[in-house]
């Protein structure tokens, strides 16, 4: 009993040291919603020029303007494997709350319910740096939400960082999944 007892203690802070990232920090994904409506023939359909808009609202870093965090974010971010490769821009319809497009907020400092992201979330507010981030992402039609991602992680202090580009880059792949919700037979 003694040495099962044992092992399962080694194993879990095996599992724990492999799921640790530098700097200690840990995603962890809160919820991922999607609209019956949703179909991924959408997000290839918007891809297929090779822009993607994004709408980027609040900032995680105190001290980097909006404008670089948002280059890097266009920069970085990548549209997932399934779908056609395209570069994540500014958009002045997507900012407008027209077609489709990627919205990502930030810390927002309310509640955001899933029907309303793809509107307007201007007047949301969101916290600067703190002991955790939260990325809230979208992927809207107009008003109409068709997926919604929160996913977590600890204290983002790099915007540049390999950890906060890639909790990025797994929201948008949660954001933008290949999945049949709307009967599109794949």
């Amino acid at each position: 009993m003694f040495k099962q007892a044992a092992i399962l203690t080694l194993a879990v802070f095996a599992v724990t040291a492999c799921t640790g990232t530098k700097g200690g920090v840990v995603g962890s994904r809160s919820s991922d919603r999607l609209s019956p409506f949703y179909a991924p023939s959408l997000v290839s359909y918007e891809a297929q020029d090779g822009r993607f808009p994004l709408v980027v609202r609040g900032n995680p870093f105190g001290g980097v303007p909006q404008a670089q965090l948002e280059q890097t974010l266009h920069r970085d971010m990548r549209t997932p494997a399934w779908a056609p490769r395209a570069q994540f821009v500014r958009d002045d319809r997507a900012e407008a709350g027209d077609g489709l497009r990627l919205v990502v907020v930030f810390n927002p400092v309310t509640s955001i319910d899933f029907r309303a992201i793809c509107g307007d979330v201007s007047g949301v507010g969101s916290t600067g740096p703190g002991n955790q981030t939260t990325i809230r992402m979208a992927f809207c039609d107009g008003p109409q939400t068709m997926s919604d991602v929160t996913y977590r992680f600890g204290s983002a202090t790099d915007y540049q960082s390999a950890t906060f580009i890639g909790a990025l880059n797994n929201s948008v792949a949660r954001a933008l999944p290949f999945v049949d919700v709307a009967g599109e037979n794949l």
